[in-house]
């Protein structure tokens, strides 16, 4: 997991998720379990579990890109802040671009309230995938 330099850790502690996240978790849930079980019988089931995965991290990170946090936190990747990294990845997923399993670390620590040092470290894991990915 990607470590954090002491300034990014400080804007994360002034500017908490306080649970802001919290009503994603059914939704991720759902995901997360329908993910595991692997109970994929046709092409159109393949192309329903796809749209649930999608419309789930989309909104994950619809969320993540309003937090205070990522509008300050800045890129690691590029001249910007989080919140634009985010909105990056958020075009690629809605283009089908992004993989929900290359997700699953975030979403998981979203499902089971992980600490926000934790789910900001997932969140800059997930972006250099940014450069690997069509645009």
């Amino acid at each position: 997991m990607a470590e954090l330099s002491p300034a990014e850790k400080s804007i994360i502690k002034e500017h908490p998720l306080a649970g802001s996240l919290n009503y994603l978790c059914g939704l991720l849930q759902e995901a997360e379990t329908i993910y595991k079980s692997h109970l994929i019988s046709s092409d159109s089931v393949i192309d329903s579990l796809d749209q649930l995965y999608q419309n789930a991290l989309s909104k994950l990170f619809l969320a993540l890109m309003d937090e205070v946090a990522a509008l300050n936190l800045p890129s690691r990747i590029a001249d910007q802040n989080v919140d634009s990294d985010l909105a990056d990845l958020f075009k690629r997923i809605r283009r089908g671009h992004l993989r929900y399993d290359h997700c699953r670390p975030l979403v998981q620590l979203v499902i089971h309230k992980a600490p926000d040092v934790d789910l900001w470290k997932a969140v800059f894991d997930l972006l250099p995938s940014l450069e690997k990915l069509p645009p």
